[in-house]
């Protein structure tokens, strides 16, 4: 005699509804191309707004190529500041008061980013700040398909500015991934 989980699991197995069996559970959506990233022109204030632009290099021939709209839909946010040689219990924590305004795209394969308070930060001194980018699930974007939740692409991006509002340093880590659960 068969027991119903046995005759369960060879029908699983007979219709390929297994892991790894079936198209359907495969992830062929193209990681975004956003690699060797910079910070284009320093830093620009305007009243109590700074801006900066994030420019990346083109992508290697035959790499995914993200269309405008998936620029767009990038959301920023500050994740971290200090000021440096500042006791840290007199440090204001994070976000420093800093906001992000936003994120337009200035140009092909780049993102200008707009930091609210920065001004009002560097009262306390020189400020290294840490933004990150998310980008969201390319299968919004190609003809491609996954299983699971929504992937997220993120980039960080590290500022040291002067007390002047000088971006004296910066960095721009390549693209990264947070694959969503199955």
């Amino acid at each position: 005699m068969r027991s119903p989980a046995l005759v369960g699991l060879l029908a699983l197995l007979g219709s390929g509804c297994l892991v790894g069996s079936s198209s359907s559970t495969r992830d062929d959506c193209p990681k975004p191309s956003l690699e060797q990233g910079k910070i284009r022109g320093g830093l620009t204030t305007q009243g109590k707004t700074t801006s900066l632009t994030l420019q990346w290099e083109p992508p290697l021939a035959g790499a995914y190529e993200p269309p405008a709209a998936y620029y767009l839909a990038v959301r920023p946010s500050v994740v971290g500041c200090k000021h440096p040689g500042l006791d840290p219990s007199a440090d204001r924590g994070l976000p420093c008061g800093i906001t992000v305004g936003g994120a337009t795209q200035a140009a092909p394969r780049s993102l200008a980013i707009e930091l609210g308070g920065l001004t009002d930060a560097l009262k306390d001194g020189a400020i290294h700040v840490t933004v990150e980018l998310d980008f969201p699930d390319t299968r919004h974007y190609a003809t491609c398909s996954h299983p699971g939740m929504e992937d997220v692409y993120y980039v960080v991006v590290e500022l040291d500015v002067d007390v002047t509002g000088t971006l004296t340093a910066s960095k721009v880590s390549p693209m990264n991934a947070m694959l969503g659960p199955i």
